[in-house]
Order: structure tokens, then sequence, then C-alpha cells
């Protein structure tokens, strides 16, 4: 028993030495989100998701950002939605081509809304986002 009460105590000690290390190298940043299109506002919510972690994706249209978050519930399905209220200013110091490329991962919370006519992917109104970027864009 003394044996197993040491063993926890000093493995107490070693997890406190690697939180440290990870937290020394966590990327991650809180956006500040724009205020979304009031077609997007006063439509009605299909349903919130709270505390999710995607992939975030991002082309280049027409000379404007467009952003797509790219989720794998643990059923295996995969869901596609389009964040309507991330700053396009977000990435404008990056040069992006016209397909979808992964620049990295987002966990958001925010409010799902129903498919206007001509979108690709479902509307989300984002309440909250952190985002952790790609290592190559770390470098350029």
């Amino acid at each position: 028993m003394l044996f197993c009460l040491l063993l926890s105590f000093c493995s107490g000690f070693a997890s406190c030495g690697d939180d440290e290390e990870e937290d020394k190298y966590d990327s991650w940043f809180e956006v500040s989100l724009e205020k979304a299109d009031s077609v997007y506002l006063e439509s009605n919510t299909l349903y919130g998701i709270t505390n999710m972690e995607g992939d975030l994706q991002i082309r280049k249209v027409d000379g404007k950002i467009q952003y797509q978050i790219y989720y794998r519930p643990q059923d295996g399905s995969e869901l596609y939605f389009n964040p309507v209220n991330l700053p396009e200013s977000l990435f404008s110091d990056y040069s992006f081509s016209d397909s979808f490329g992964t620049v990295g991962n987002i966990r958001f919370s925010g409010e799902v809304k129903p498919r206007l006519e001509g979108m690709e992917c479902t509307p989300i109104v984002l309440t909250y986002a952190k985002i952790s970027l790609s290592w190559f864009l770390d470098s350029v």
C-alpha cells in the first residue's frame, strides 16, 4: 500500500512536468468573431454545437476568403459547416489557391442554421472559436 502511494506521488510530479512542456508549445488562439449577417441571425437554429473540434479549411474565390469546417463525429460520418462569422482578415497575410486546403484545427461552438439556396454546406454562426494553425503556416 505504501509503495502504491509513493508511486502515485512520484507519477504526479512527472505528469506536472509533462503538462508544462505541452502548454509551452500550445499554439491555440481565440478568435474575435464578427457579427453574422441578419439573414443568419433571423433564421431558425436547427441545433446547437458545443465544444467540437475539426479541421479548418480555406480557399480564395474571386479574391474573397471562404472557410469550411470539416468535422468527423464518433459515428464515422462526415459533416461540413460554413462558418459565416469568422473574420476574412484572419488569414489575409497568406496566399491560397481556389481549392480547399486544411490550414489548421478549430475548436468551436455555435448555432447551426438552415442551408440557403446555392450554399455548398450547412452554415453555422459561431459563438466561440479557437484555432491552431498548421506548422507550415507558422513558418510563412
